[in-house]
């Protein structure tokens, strides 16, 4: 039997190579020429025609081995340049975050101390005008002393009463125009006032005019501004119309009768009169 093998000079080469028998193929694998195809009759030199097979199968190997080692290295070089440009993105996208966190930070002290600095305008501002505020105060305070003068208290046991006004009825009387005007109002207390002035009955001594307006300081402290709303009857105080009864200087006017307004008295005002002054300024209380 005559074998005859084909091979291209590529795989011809190659399979030399393997085997290190050049001078056999040379002899035996002719070179598959363009346009015609010859082969040779193998003879006694190669007895075994699986060898040659086996040769051919190994070429085919190494070659699909390298070409798969090419792209292999062609992949992983692939692989790693995409790797890389990934890490850069991601580097990039890093560095942008920081930068943006860096601005955004910054805005954030910029933020605050923009804040800092309205908050202690906003409270400079407060103190310069609680500073005015107490100026004011102390300047209609010393307003207020220079017009006060001071009366006289008598040596008694102070005690107040107190008397509804709706027992003034003559209408004709400068009392019912000031106890009865659209000024004149009953606080939660029961008591007759006129803007912050309590309505009083003193006696002739300390004034005779009704509408007279009055300070009155007590020994714990408390002072209280006062109106002259009704008169005390010459016939019912001491020989200089400072008190009545015992010893009695102050008596408060109210808008209701009844006996609670004893108590609320005693409560609210249970200290001794230690001052009394009266304002000699003009004021319309009317």
């Amino acid at each position: 039997m005559q074998h005859y093998i084909l091979l291209p000079a590529s795989v011809r080469q190659l399979t030399c190579s393997a085997l290190n028998c050049r001078r056999i193929c040379d002899n035996i694998i002719p070179t598959a020429e363009p346009g015609r195809i010859r082969g040779i009759k193998l003879g006694k030199q190669i007895r075994n025609p699986f060898r040659m097979i086996a040769v051919i199968v190994i070429t085919i190997i190494a070659l699909t081995a390298g070409t798969m080692f090419l792209c292999s290295a062609s992949y992983m070089t692939a692989a790693a340049e995409t790797q890389i440009h990934i890490k850069d993105e991601k580097t990039s996208a890093e560095e942008e975050k920081a930068a943006a966190e860096i601005k955004q930070a910054a805005a954030d002290v910029q933020q605050r101390q923009e804040a800092r600095k309205a908050y202690i305008a906003a409270e400079k501002r407060k103190r310069l005008a609680q500073e005015k505020k107490r100026k004011a105060a102390r300047a209609r305070e010393l307003a207020e002393e220079r017009s006060l003068v001071s009366m006289k208290i008598p040596a008694v046991n102070d005690y107040k009463t107190w008397m509804c006004y709706k027992a003034v009825k003559s209408k004709s009387s400068w009392q019912y125009a000031l106890l009865n005007s659209r000024r004149a109002k009953t606080d939660k207390n029961g008591f007759r006032k006129i803007g912050g002035y309590y309505c009083v009955a003193l006696g002739s001594y300390y004034s005779d005019r009704i509408g007279t307006r009055f300070r009155i300081t007590f020994a714990n402290g408390d002072k209280i501004r006062a109106v002259l709303g009704d008169q005390k009857s010459d016939k019912h105080t001491d020989k200089k119309h400072q008190y009545s009864g015992r010893g009695n200087i102050l008596e408060f006017i109210t808008g209701h009768e009844g006996p609670y307004n004893q108590a609320r008295i005693n409560r609210m005002f249970p200290a001794q009169i230690i001052k009394i002054q009266k304002y000699t300024d003009q004021k319309n209380m009317f």
